[in-house]
């Protein structure tokens, strides 16, 4: 069951070792295999053959991803499926003031609003970071989609990172970044190669 009032902290070392078949299904927030942190270490682990899916919000490897101190490296997902409604994404869900770096994806990701190839919507710090999974938004009226980042509704900046992957969407659908709310978000040093696919006459994909 999800609690708002609990929080993973410490530190995950994978050590290098492969995780396989990791099913999650829920129909509460924070579907993943941590469902939300606080100052946490996560990194050296590698996902093979992952189903995830989450019917609510945060939907991942993990579901949030919060914490000023909280860093998720060296963290890799080889294939499978992430599915969820909003803040969807290959390592994390929703992010918060925390820092993704040196991750990859290659699932299929998927979802209505907020949906990302590492994160639904970052809010803090992912750099040094690959997708190569398709990205789709699922559903009417979906949006928020992108290769890197689903939609940014605080400061934040993806950095040194890369998106191979196709992107589909309703609206606001981008290569790197679907949607930034203000102008405390930055972008550098980032490249995108996959198709980008507006479904509908919005006129806001990129």
């Amino acid at each position: 069951r999800y609690d708002l009032n609990i929080r993973w902290s410490g530190t995950f070392d994978g050590d290098g070792y492969t995780l396989s078949n990791l099913y999650v299904n829920m129909t509460t927030q924070g579907a993943g295999m941590f469902g939300r942190t606080s100052n946490c270490t996560i990194k050296n682990i590698t996902f093979s053959g992952v189903n995830i899916t989450g019917t609510d919000l945060c939907t991942g490897i993990i579901g949030y991803l919060q914490g000023s101190v909280t860093n998720v490296t060296n963290v890799t997902v080889n294939d499978g499926v992430i599915t969820g409604k909003y803040y969807v994404g290959g390592i994390c869900g929703m992010q918060s003031n925390s820092t993704v770096s040196h991750c990859t994806n290659h699932a299929q990701v998927t979802g209505k609003e907020n949906v990302g190839g590492i994160s639904g919507e970052p809010g803090g710090t992912i750099e040094y970071c690959t997708n190569y999974g398709a990205v789709k938004g699922t559903g009417d009226n979906n949006g928020n989609i992108g290769g890197i980042g689903g939609g940014a509704q605080s400061g934040g900046n993806i950095s040194h990172s890369a998106n191979y992957g196709n992107v589909e969407g309703n609206r606001e659908v981008g290569g790197i970044l679907g949607w930034c709310y203000g102008t405390t978000f930055s972008l550098s040093n980032v490249i995108s190669t996959g198709n980008v696919t507006e479904t509908s006459n919005y006129n806001a994909a990129g």
